[in-house]
């Protein structure tokens, strides 16, 4: 039994093999530039969807019928053909393989190598710390430059946590009781002292920190 595995490995693994391969993906390749790159991106919407790795999006029985004749999957009444159909303004696939080439191109895209985004969501400490950011900071401060006050961008990695607490909540207070670091920041900016917030929780003053040292990328 482990000499017959040894054999599939080796045949599998064969120069052989892999040139057999390397052929299929270029068979691949040439029918996706021939027949589907007009209308589709690998990693991307265009004019259809994007086909990389679409293999491990919908099954593989359903992919050959899709790429033989579309038309004919949708007036079937395929919910998932409708589906697509529908979401990409009612233009059908004009691909029309037949199961072998279908295969080919299959392969190809699947061995496409394609960068995988990283999505990173958004928890509801950066949500509400943008709105409080917003909402009682954004008229004298950036987050990237200076404005009346300081760049806020990684404020917690110049200032220690407990004091920006106290500053955010009352920076006069702060200043009165005679903090050097308050009475500092109070002289570099034009003796402007920052408005007191005692409405804001200590929750709510975690939360734009965590906005200010993780702030949100803005998506268009």
């Amino acid at each position: 039994m482990n000499s017959l595995k040894l054999v599939l490995v080796f045949l599998a693994f064969s120069p052989i093999s892999l040139f057999a391969q390397n052929d299929t993906l270029k068979s691949g390749k040439v029918l996706f530039n021939n027949k589907c790159a007009a209308c589709h991106k690998f990693d991307k919407k265009f004019v259809g969807p994007p086909l990389g790795g679409v293999s491990q999006k919908y099954n593989t029985v359903w992919l050959h019928s899709w790429f033989k004749d579309s038309n004919a999957l949708i007036k079937s009444g395929d919910s998932l053909a409708i589906s697509i159909y529908e979401e990409y303004n009612k233009i059908p696939c004009l691909t029309y393989l037949n199961d072998r080439d279908s295969e080919k191109v299959l392969d190809f895209m699947d061995n496409f190598p394609i960068k995988k985004a990283v999505f990173r969501p958004l928890d509801e400490n950066k949500i509400k710390g943008k709105k409080l950011f917003n909402a009682n900071c954004a008229a004298c401060h950036k987050l990237d430059k200076r404005l009346i006050g300081p760049p806020l961008k990684g404020i917690e990695k110049k200032h220690e946590r407990e004091w920006l607490h106290a500053f955010i909540k009352d920076s006069q207070a702060l200043i009165d009781s005679g903090d050097t670091l308050a009475i500092k920041v109070y002289e570099e900016y034009n003796r402007m002292p920052m408005m007191s917030y005692p409405q804001l929780s200590e929750e709510d003053i975690s939360a734009l920190l965590v906005y200010f040292n993780e702030n949100i990328v803005e998506e268009n």
